[in-house]
């Protein structure tokens, strides 16, 4: 008891006490604003003035775009791998789509799961060269594959990314968040790429 009497001990206390307070005040405060930014890949952004549909909201286009291609194709005997390789595509991306949702994965694994499903996508397109669809078919097929590209090029134009970047150089880049933000354990928002 004489020990905490002492002025030095006193300080010292005093000091870890208020760096202890410091560290976890960050990581709250911080750690909201980050998942924040995080939650703008499940929920959309504001970007030029515009709301924008999320990336999962796209990549949910693409999944149902690449569904619906691979049951025309399953009708077709010579793209059955084709087509069973885009099937276990789709199902990696939904599955790791809801995981990353759950905080259980990252988003760059989400992103290495779109590039998987963009790949089977192509290689069906290649395996289906000199096969003959029907016309009901191939307009069905031109709408999923429509569908599938565009919202690619949507998920480009979404505005996460930017919104990453923004907050890194506006928060996360800025003295003297740049270094509390490191010592206060919070995870900061990926980009999707």
């Amino acid at each position: 008891m004489e020990l905490l009497k002492k002025r030095h001990v006193a300080f010292i206390i005093t000091a870890v006490v208020i760096i202890l307070s410091t560290i976890f005040s960050v990581h709250r405060t911080l750690g909201a604003e980050c998942q924040r930014v995080r939650d703008s890949f499940f929920t959309g952004v504001v970007y030029d003035g515009y709301a924008r549909k999320s990336v999962a909201t796209h990549l949910k286009v693409r999944i149902d775009a690449a569904n619906a291609a691979a049951t025309i194709t399953a009708n077709y005997s010579q793209l059955e791998s084709e087509t069973q390789n885009l099937r276990a595509a789709r199902n990696r991306l939904i599955d790791t789509l809801n995981d990353a949702e759950r905080g259980k994965t990252s988003v760059e694994e989400v992103y290495n799961a779109n590039e998987e499903l963009q790949s089977a996508f192509e290689d069906l397109e290649k395996g289906m060269e000199g096969i003959e669809l029907s016309q009901r078919e191939a307009k069905n097929y031109e709408k999923c594959r429509s569908n599938f590209y565009g919202a690619q090029a949507a998920i480009e134009k979404s505005g996460y990314n930017e919104a990453v970047r923004e907050f890194y150089r506006t928060t996360l880049n800025v003295y003297p968040t740049n270094f509390l933000w490191r010592i206060s354990w919070v995870d900061p928002p990926e980009l999707y790429e």
